[in-house]
């Protein structure tokens, strides 16, 4: 009998390794059909390995079918999308400095950053020319994703972001780096004015003043 399986492939890439690949997913939609008898025996659907061969191209734009390998002649398969628009990029290399990033979001409201660090400063980024012309920023942000309330010393992974922040696909060597924080508590400054309110008996003043002005 004839049945039909469906799950995501994970998208594997066969290309010159001087090379860059840009704009293709990390896997696609797969519907197997065949006897039952062979479906059953792929255990897990989001295992289906589905490849790109780019073997012996140069940089340019290219559309390519996908293929799905490792499994029985017996059995049929469709991608969505079928076919791979695809960018290939002369692969570079360039050194490229690290900004923190603790967002209001990750810090505490009762504390804000007296100082933060990080070591290494730079790190190696590589990809596609035109990727490495897109990257506006180089974050690192904290992996543990808790409120921070206190002086930190930590793990952060690094991200390469355009103008949009949309996160971008490069290679970040190393991808983790030494990020420190000093907090203090959030305090403001305000002037402190004098009212007078009632009476007081038997007791009279010209004047009132008071030994700071702000607190």
């Amino acid at each position: 009998d004839s049945s039909t399986s469906r799950g995501l492939g994970d998208v594997y890439k066969r290309q010159n390794k001087d090379l860059h690949v840009t704009k293709i997913p990390e896997n696609v939609d797969v519907n197997l059909t065949g006897p039952q008898s062979k479906l059953i025996k792929i255990e897990n659907p989001e295992d289906l390995k589905v490849v790109v061969d780019l073997s012996g191209k140069k940089a340019g734009k290219y559309q390519k079918k996908y293929q799905v390998k490792g499994i029985d002649s017996g059995i049929n398969y469709q991608i969505k999308p079928e076919v791979a628009h695809i960018n290939l990029e002369n692969k570079i290399t360039r050194v490229m400095h690290v900004q923190p990033d603790i967002s209001s979001n990750s810090l505490d409201p009762k504390y804000k950053i007296s100082k933060q660090s990080i070591s290494p400063e730079t790190v190696k980024v590589t990809g596609g020319e035109q990727q490495l012309k897109n990257i506006a920023y180089l974050k690192a942000t904290f992996k543990n994703s808790s409120k921070v309330n206190k002086d930190t010393n930590d793990v952060a992974d690094v991200s390469a972001f355009d103008k949009q922040l949309n996160k971008l696909n490069v290679s970040i060597n190393p991808n983790e780096v030494n990020l420190k924080v000093t907090v203090e508590p959030f305090s403001k400054m305000v002037k402190v004015r004098t009212k007078t309110t009632g009476k007081l008996n038997a007791v009279s003043y010209t004047h009132l003043t008071l030994p700071t002005k702000r607190i």
